[in-house]
């Protein structure tokens, strides 16, 4: 099981963005039982792609619609007090999904949310790296060295810095002796210092330009143009609910320590 496991959309219209993401990758809704609350799991290829829940009744505290992107852990309650005492914040505290798992939100010391999930049944992600599915996740943070270095020491983690053009700064994280799991990315000058730090998911296209167009035909927006880079040809996207992803055209190559 990857580090980085699953990634689920917090948003007010659930139909609207299932049938956001049915247009663009051709997502289905999987059947979720009476235990999940109203929570989705959404199905590519016959393998679970990703959730996709309202906001809990009663809830006005919450941020605007959002991917969160879910770590890892065989002992969430240890994960989470250990969070703590490395300077992270619990956001939501370890919660039990009936037959399934346990999930919790922390924030790293930057203020950088990520999700935890311990399963108990149910592993995560069935479709990976292939057209449809996710394909990476990247920490986007004001605090690299400090997101790194907290995720490194919460997770028994392992890091490798990757070249980059000009003063990128950027990070591989991975399980020892396991390929890269995710990214972490140091935002640099070029961002408006009102950006808040998060975590950017990549879903995987067969053409970013195309994708791009379809984004817009279904509702959704673009932020910049396509670009090019060596694992494959990216853009960048908000949905129909405006949470922002990153669409990619693989190449061949994948990322490396």
């Amino acid at each position: 099981m990857s580090v980085l496991c699953w990634a689920d959309l917090l948003v007010e219209d659930k139909d609207r963005a299932a049938g956001f993401y049915a247009g663009l990758v051709g997502w289905e809704v999987g059947d979720p039982g009476a235990e999940m609350g109203g929570y989705s799991i959404m199905v590519v290829n016959n393998g679970a792609a990703a959730g996709v829940m309202p906001p809990p009744p009663g809830r006005d505290d919450l941020p605007p619609p959002c991917w969160t992107a879910y770590l890892n852990t065989a002992d969430i309650a240890a994960t989470t007090a250990r969070a703590v005492e490395l300077g992270g914040q619990i956001h939501l505290p370890p919660h039990q999904v009936e037959g399934r798992g346990w999930f919790a939100v922390i924030a790293d010391p930057s203020g950088c949310v990520v999700g935890l999930w311990q399963p108990d049944g149910f592993e995560g992600f069935g479709r990976w790296n292939e057209t449809g599915a996710f394909a990476w996740g990247e920490a986007q943070t004001w605090d690299a060295t400090g997101t790194r270095d907290f995720l490194c020491a919460l997770l028994g983690l392992e890091w490798s810095a990757m070249e980059g053009p000009g003063e990128i700064e950027y990070y591989l994280v991975n399980a020892p002796g396991e390929p890269p799991a995710f990214g972490v990315l140091g935002l640099g000058a070029q961002v408006p210092k009102d950006y808040r730090g998060q975590w950017k998911l990549y879903l995987a296209v067969d053409d970013a330009d195309a994708a791009r167009a379809q984004v817009i035909a279904l509702g959704g927006d673009a932020q910049g143009e396509p670009f090019d880079t060596p694992f494959g040809r990216i853009t960048f996207v908000t949905d129909s609910e405006g949470a922002a992803l990153g669409l990619i055209a693989l190449a061949d190559t994948r990322p490396t320590a």
